[in-house]
């Protein structure tokens, strides 16, 4: 048994080598970037994929530091992003796999995503925020807030840019995929996401057209919510004002 792993593990390059060819090729994915965030041209984006496609080549032979190339490749591009936790997985070749576990973990992940604007270019976002972590069973940080929350100038949060995200797709999805798309932002609601939650609120309040008990418990989950920011408590407790004040009028009109 011992054997036959050993040579599996003759077969792959030393580790070294792997390690400079993987960081040759995120340094050139980097250089590829446009500084203005804007979308990038179709030269560099084929120059991109063909880089992402021979490290993903790499990485289904086994290797776990091509592994981590290809997932660090996904930040940065966004491309094929929506197979980043596909790489988690351990490999035939294990040198390193504690790397890939220190990089998947959500503070980590999140603040790169913000930094290379993988949200705005990933192919999809779905399946990330279907398997967040879940915050209700965290301990509160002040780190983890201010991954969550925290905005440069001109700049939004990670939350707001998530589930603006999540909107955008959700409104280009055809109606079949609909509800596939609401049920990952409540299982986002339930795992304590106070931006999945004004998301929710807005998106069922425009498709109900009028003030209702759920919207105004998910505004309330915002206020009480150990994790939301004074921003989106202070979005929450006007839009309760203004369900109110609409549930008021339908009143008056009933009576």
């Amino acid at each position: 048994m011992n054997e036959k792993k050993e040579t599996k593990q003759e077969k792959f390059p030393a580790l070294a080598v792997m390690n400079k060819y993987a960081k040759e090729s995120i340094k050139k994915l980097i250089s590829l970037q446009n500084d203005d965030k804007k979308s990038i041209n179709g030269s560099r984006l084929a120059m991109q994929k063909k880089i992402m496609s021979r490290l993903e080549k790499e990485a289904s032979k086994g290797s776990a530091v091509m592994g981590l190339a290809v997932m660090k490749g996904m930040i940065v591009t966004g491309i094929n992003f929506s197979r980043f936790f596909d790489y988690t997985s351990p490999y035939i070749d294990n040198r390193g796999f504690e790397k890939i576990e220190e990089f998947a973990m959500f503070e980590n992940v999140a603040l790169l995503m913000m930094q290379y604007n993988t949200i705005q270019k990933a192919d999809t976002i779905m399946q990330f925020i279907r398997i967040l972590p879940d915050l209700n069973e965290l301990p509160f940080s002040t780190e983890l807030y201010d991954v969550l929350n925290e905005t440069s100038e001109g700049e939004k949060s990670f939350q707001t840019t998530l589930f603006d995200r999540w909107k955008q797709e959700y409104r280009l999805a055809d109606s079949e995929i609909k509800p596939v798309y609401l049920s990952i932002l409540k299982r986002a609601v339930s795992k304590g996401y106070s931006g999945a939650a004004l998301c929710y609120a807005e998106t069922i309040q425009k498709e109900q057209k009028t003030g209702s008990q759920s919207v105004l418990k998910l505004l309330k989950s915002v206020q009480k919510n150990r994790f939301s920011s004074s921003f989106e408590r202070q979005q929450a407790t006007k839009k309760i004002s203004s369900q109110l004040s609409l549930r008021a009028k339908e009143n008056s009109f009933v009576h």
